[in-house]
C-alpha cells in the first residue's frame, strides 16, 4: 500500500495502451528502433529523440475519517512528451491520452478512480538540448489526476 505501488499501477497503463514496458533511468535503453520509450522519472543521456517521461507526485491526503485516519489520496502523474517536431509531439501525446485517460489503475490495497486528463501545456522547443541537425527538440506536458483510497 505504497505510493510507489500506485505509480507502478499507472505505469502499467502505458503497456496496456501499446507502449513498451516503462523503464527507469538506470535501465539500459534498447537500440533505436522507432519505438517510443516511456521512462519513469529521469531520462538517460542516450535516450532517443521521441520519448515519454512520467513523473509521479507523492499523493496528498484529501479525506480523513472522523478518527483522523487517511481515507483518500489525490494523485498526479505529469507526462512529458518529446519528439523532433511539433507534429510528432502531438501524435505521441494522443497515444498517451488514449492509454491513460479514463483507464483505472489496479494497485494492491487501494481503490483507485479512473485517471483523468486535467491539463495540457503547449508544444514548445527545448532550448536546453540541441539535436545534431541544429534544431531543438519539441516537448509538451500532459497532467493527469486520480484518487486512491486505502481499502
Amino acid at each position: 500500500m505504497t505510493a510507489d505501488g500506485l505509480a507502478a499501477a499507472v505505469n502499467a497503463l502505458f503497456v496496456a495502451g501499446g507502449f513498451p514496458p516503462v523503464v527507469g533511468a538506470s535501465s539500459p535503453v534498447p537500440p533505436a528502433d522507432g519505438t517510443v520509450r516511456v521512462f519513469d522519472g529521469q531520462v538517460p543521456g542516450t535516450a532517443p529523440v521521441a520519448f515519454v517521461v512520467v513523473n509521479h507526485r507523492i499523493p496528498n491526503v484529501v479525506a480523513r475519517s472522523e478518527g483522523r485516519s487517511r481515507q483518500a489520496h489525490r494523485c498526479y502523474a505529469i507526462v512529458t512528451v518529446t519528439a523532433a517536431t511539433a507534429q510528432g509531439v502531438r501524435m505521441v501525446a494522443q497515444q498517451v491520452v488514449d492509454a491513460l485517460d479514463g483507464a483505472r489503475p489496479v494497485a494492491d490495497g487501494w481503490s483507485v478512480s479512473p485517471v483523468a486528463l486535467f491539463n495540457t501545456r503547449d508544444v514548445i522547443e527545448d532550448r536546453d538540448v540541441q539535436a545534431a541537425n541544429g534544431r531543438y527538440p519539441m516537448f509538451a506536458k500532459l497532467e493527469f489526476e486520480y484518487t486512491a483510497t486505502l481499502v
